[in-house]
């Protein structure tokens, strides 16, 4: 139970007790009032009844001698007279009025506090049923957070299968249109316009361009200068350490430039290639080769981390560096 409904239960219960004991004293008052019998008449014992006093008066003896007035067997009675008597009267009226004016009030008292007692009791009963109405209140308010948590679990739930469903469409979509970063052409100084090289080859660049849909971040890259009759089984690509570079965005459609090292050309190598672009056969027993860029492209896309290895040839014909589509050298993983 509340502690203040329990609290003005008590306060009600003491008022009750306090109520009915006042309405006691009151009335015990008021009957000693009307049990007060009226002031004796002269000649009349204070408290005697009517029948002894008629008697007393039926049996008066005779009257005492004048010598005998004034002592014990016959005392002096003194009459009263109109005055006294309308006083007397006057006073019992008044005792009559106050003894009606103490019984009402105590009735009115008891009514009131009668009524007190009721508009309490009322106001407990109305605290009680609002008590009632609060712990039911309590109680919806209870199953609505429940209704609401588990709403909220719902919802995150259809939240988090609408978010795996987005990342899975993502995902499919980046698996489908990822970046693709290819090299253009093969720029270097050291070759003349009529495609023969000379003595070195410096301030060279690959142009290298993302012709995918989505970004691509390029973080590292590995270039290498080979001359040889043919490629090596195994791509020394694999087994070189990268050049570490300055991430470099590419959005899709975007360009960039890397810069590929200096390389000095030796005479045997000059004589080979310059030969070929002359039409011009090798020397007896010589032995002949081709110019070679070989390197790959390190970068991170929206899946994962990618590599790109290419491959260039320098044609002595067209005078430019051709792709060189070989298994090992260009790729893609």
């Amino acid at each position: 139970m509340n502690p203040m409904i329990a609290r003005r239960r008590y306060v009600s219960r003491q008022f009750l007790v306090c109520a009915v004991a006042l309405s006691l004293s009151t009335g015990a008052l008021v009957g000693s009032a009307f049990s007060q019998p009226p002031t004796p008449r002269a000649g009349q014992k204070e408290g005697a009844p009517p029948q002894q006093q008629a008697k007393q008066e039926n049996n008066t003896p005779p009257a005492p001698t004048a010598s005998e007035r004034g002592s014990a067997a016959s005392p002096i009675v003194v009459a009263k007279t109109k005055g006294d008597a309308d006083a007397d009267e006057q006073e019992r009226h008044e005792n009559s009025i106050n003894r009606w004016t103490t019984t009402g009030l105590a009735g009115i008292t008891l009514v009131v506090l009668y009524l007190q007692w009721g508009v309490m009791d009322t106001q407990n009963r109305i605290m009680e049923g609002q008590s009632a109405i609060m712990k039911r209140q309590r109680r919806t308010a209870a199953k609505q957070a429940r209704h609401m948590e588990e709403g909220l679990i719902e919802t995150r739930r259809a939240a988090d299968a609408a978010k795996a469903s987005a990342d899975f469409a993502t995902n499919a979509l980046n698996m489908a249109h990822r970046p693709q970063l290819v090299i253009r052409t093969v720029v270097v100084a050291g070759i003349d316009d009529n495609g023969r090289v000379g003595t070195s080859l410096t301030d060279g660049y690959i142009l290298v361009t993302n012709i995918g849909v989505l970004p691509a971040t390029i973080l590292k890259v590995y270039t290498e200068w080979l001359f040889a009759e043919s490629l090596p089984i195994e791509n020394p690509a694999l087994n070189a350490m990268d050049n570490s570079t300055v991430p470099v965005a590419m959005p899709p459609a975007a360009f960039v430039k890397i810069p590929v090292p200096d390389r000095e050309i030796e005479a045997h190598e000059f004589r080979v290639i310059n030969n070929g672009i002359e039409g011009i056969a090798n020397s007896f027993g010589e032995r002949g080769g081709y110019l070679f860029l070989i390197g790959y492209i390190k970068y991170t896309d929206a899946i994962g981390l990618r590599r790109s290895y290419f491959c260039r040839r320098y044609d002595t014909g067209a005078h430019y560096f051709a792709e060189e589509d070989h298994p090992s050298y260009s790729y893609e993983d």
